[in-house]
């Protein structure tokens, strides 16, 4: 992820995203969140990293629509929750169908 683009999906309350942009270093991440989940992230972030607010997108979307380009993200993550999403396959391949060729993607069940 280091110096990369990336994308978490369904990132909830982001605590995974500060850790990833603390400890990994991507170039900018995306934090992907069907919830007002993302709300607290946007809060959490201005109020206590503001310092993080040039390398983290934040957006509300399902999944099931994301808003990118297929093909274009270096490393993409999900990690302990498409599982719940009522289709893992389905969300399993919507998350891999960003990855860009020499991409990576990692996720947790």
């Amino acid at each position: 992820m280091r110096g990369r683009r990336a994308v978490e999906i369904v990132c909830g309350a982001g605590q995974y995203v500060l850790k990833s942009l603390i400890d990994h270093a991507p170039a900018k991440i995306v934090a992907v969140e069907l919830t007002d989940g993302i709300d607290t992230l946007r809060s959490i972030v201005v109020s206590r990293y503001p310092e993080l607010l040039d390398r983290i997108l934040f957006v509300q979307a399902s999944v099931f629509s994301l808003p990118f380009r297929p093909h274009s993200i270096d490393y993409v993550c999900s990690l302990g929750v498409l599982h719940d999403t009522g289709n893992t396959e389905r969300a399993i391949r919507s998350a891999a169908a960003l990855v860009k060729e020499g991409g990576q993607l990692n996720f947790w069940i």
